[in-house]
């Protein structure tokens, strides 16, 4: 897939995307950049990787449908007027929405100059739009910070220590995003903090997820009692999850006791 190639390409299904998704017709925008997705990732794993600037090129696409499909799924679950009502439905929005915006945030600049699109205002405006009448409903609310201790992090792309390589944190190389790799993670005992100053907000506490709290928008909560399987404490998000197969963008769910926090 050449450069000329992969920007029709793009920009006839950016296109043919909002379109659908302006129309409402949601199941085909998905289908439409699950296809330009698909491609785009099989030409990661059979191009030629002397073609570094091309692969960075598809990458980037293949991330940015990837927001595209986030959105439309995140329309799809919004659709109804009363969707705010709906805890689980909530909570699955929640992540839709941060996952979402990382992917068009982190390549818009990249999609504006390759294809020439009008700019993302327009879907920024919404998914901001839904994030309020979150906010307005249930606060802005309380987050899990968890503490790791790890022996070492190195680099995804040369293997080194992480301060000693000269890559760069999600900064694209031949076709791959630069990332930290934890080596011997450990959880750090009891060192979970809450804070309303998250660094990845899909690790947010719920109100319904207290099992004896009824009154779902009121905080705090009135008891100490331990669930399970209720909190996200880590959320295993990559831009480019096509890239790395099943298991990308699992929750990490664990037991909490509030007495110990």
């Amino acid at each position: 897939m050449d450069k000329d190639a992969l920007k029709d390409i793009s920009v006839s299904t950016y296109l043919c995307c909002a379109s659908y998704i302006k129309s409402n017709e949601l199941a085909k925008a998905i289908s439409k950049a699950r296809y330009f997705v698909e491609k785009c990732q099989s030409f990661l794993f059979e191009g030629n990787e002397s073609e570094y600037e091309n692969r960075n090129n598809v990458l980037q696409c293949g991330i940015f449908f990837r927001g595209i499909q986030n959105f439309a799924y995140l329309k799809q679950m919004t659709i109804s007027s009363d969707w705010i009502t709906f805890p689980e439905l909530v909570d699955q929005i929640w992540f839709e929405i941060w996952d979402c915006k990382e992917r068009l945030e982190y390549t818009s600049s990249f999609i504006n100059s390759f294809i020439k699109t009008d700019n993302l205002d327009w879907i920024f405006d919404d998914i901001n739009s839904i994030c309020q009448d979150i906010y307005k409903e249930y606060g802005h609310g309380l987050y899990l910070s968890p503490g790791i201790l790890v022996e070492k992090i190195t680099c995804n792309i040369c293997g080194q220590d992480i301060r000693a390589c000269e890559h760069i944190t999600k900064k694209i190389y031949s076709g791959r995003v630069c990332e930290k790799v934890l080596h011997r993670q450990k959880a750090g005992g009891n060192h979970v903090i809450i804070t309303e100053r998250p660094d990845d907000p899909r690790c947010r506490l719920w109100p319904w997820q207290n099992p004896d709290h009824l009154l779902y928008k009121q905080w705090p909560w009135q008891t100490e009692k331990e669930f399970v399987e209720a909190v996200c404490v880590l959320y295993n998000f990559r831009l480019d999850d096509f890239m790395h197969g099943a298991g990308c963008g699992i929750k990490a769910r664990v037991k909490i006791n509030w007495n110990t926090l």
